[in-house]
């Protein structure tokens, strides 16, 4: 025996080339995959479509429920916006919350509310008031008007969250995050930029990393990897991170200008204005589903980054030799004091350039020190690669800070 067909007041269907359009001022049911194409759905209450039904759009001035492997290329909901496993939009617009039993395929996702996905988050823009992606996520652009929380292995283009921005576990990837306060907890992440308008706080991740600037910068005694430039106002405390200099020291040593190197990251100085929506997204107008295309994987600046090696801590400084005639005293303890670092690095054998430093720097002779700086270093380098040794971390640190205060002398 066939169900029963009941059509109420006041419906009425339009047939086009793409199908049937049902329009309806109630709420709108489909239980199954009619005979006929339907072009396009129209309620001003809700509308349910049940599985394996595939739509060119859907307007609602409700809730909207889209069963499992059912898809529409256009989905507009004045109310909450329900997707079952393997459910996919081309476009998305929720007046509510969104979510998705499943993975989460679209090209535009927009919701006033939350966004929740339990499985897979692939969209190339998503604009809500809150996220959470637990399985996974690749999305080009996301801008969160609170919070937005992502585990499993994440490819992100441009992030902004005006709340908690959390990135957790698996591998990452990011072009540059932003958020009032950003918290890393990934086994690994590579990224352009990390900002924060309050703080970063990285946990047991291992870092690859060109900028990282926030007042305060929060680093786990088992973060690793690299940073070129971390920039804050609180001292970092002990870690295990490589490179971490100031963005002066940075740019001084490297020859960058500052500014460039910050846009370059959609990055702004500390103090500035962070928290900014990501460019805006046209209207998808896409006739069919389209897979949505992954982030392009974020490019870090290595060569920035190839020099940085562990950290280790040095305590011991040489004791500061009498002041050579005609050099300000205190220009010659900080020069002193930053060759004592590199010198307590060399317990068994100093190399020659180590030696040439200090016989410049007792003699006051900042001007053949500062010509000749860049030829010790890189006599200093061919030093390590001769013996198969890579250059410490602190060693690297501080022949940049003795650069920089050799250039401004």
């Amino acid at each position: 025996m066939s169900d029963t067909l009941s059509i109420p007041n006041g419906a009425s269907f339009e047939a086009g080339p793409d199908g049937l359009v049902l329009r309806h001022d109630g709420d709108i049911e489909i239980t199954g995959s009619p005979a006929t194409s339907i072009a396009g759905i129209a309620s001003a209450g809700n509308v349910r479509v049940g599985d394996g039904v595939s739509v060119s759009w859907i307007e609602a001035g409700g809730n909207v429920v889209l069963g499992a492997s059912s898809s529409a290329a256009r989905l507009e909901a004045g109310g909450d916006v329900q997707l079952g496993d393997s459910a996919a939009a081309s476009a998305i617009d929720a007046g509510g919350d969104l979510s998705a039993s499943g993975d989460l395929s679209a090209k535009t996702v927009r919701a006033a509310g939350s966004v929740t996905a339990g499985g897979l988050l692939v969209a190339e823009s998503v604009e809500a008031g809150s996220l959470s992606a637990s399985a996974g996520a690749q999305i080009d652009r996301v801008h969160v008007r609170e919070d937005a929380t992502f585990a499993g292995a994440v490819r992100l283009g441009d992030a902004t969250a005006d709340g908690t921005l959390t990135i957790g576990t698996g591998e990452a990837e990011v072009g540059t995050a932003r958020a009032a306060r950003l918290v890393v907890d990934a086994s690994e992440l590579t990224a352009k930029g990390l900002q924060g308008a309050e703080s970063v706080s990285v946990g047991d991740t291992r870092l690859s990393v060109d900028a990282i600037i926030a007042p305060e910068v929060n680093l786990a005694p088992t973060t690793q990897g690299r940073a070129a430039v971390i920039e804050s106002s609180a001292d970092l405390g002990p870690n295990a991170i490589k490179g971490g200099f100031s963005l002066a020291d940075f740019a001084d040593f490297s020859g960058v200008d500052a500014g460039e190197y910050l846009a370059a990251r959609h990055l702004v100085a500390l103090g500035d204005a962070v928290i900014a929506p990501p460019a805006s997204v046209p209207e998808a107008t896409a006739d069919s589903i389209e897979e949505a295309t992954a982030p392009e994987p974020a490019v870090v600046d290595h060569d920035a980054l190839e020099e940085l090696d562990e950290l280790e801590e040095i305590e011991d400084l040489v004791e500061v030799d009498a002041d050579p005639p005609g050099l300000d005293p205190e220009l010659h303890k900080r020069l002193v004091d930053v060759l004592g670092r590199m010198e307590g690095c060399y317990e068994d054998e100093q190399p020659a350039a180590i030696g040439e430093l200090r016989g410049l720097i007792s003699a006051g002779d900042v001007d053949t020190l500062r010509g000749d700086i860049a030829r010790i270093w890189k006599d200093l380098l061919a030093y390590h690669q001769q013996r198969s040794m890579r250059i410490p971390h602190r060693v690297t640190n501080t022949f940049n800070t003795l650069n920089s205060i050799v250039r401004k002398a």
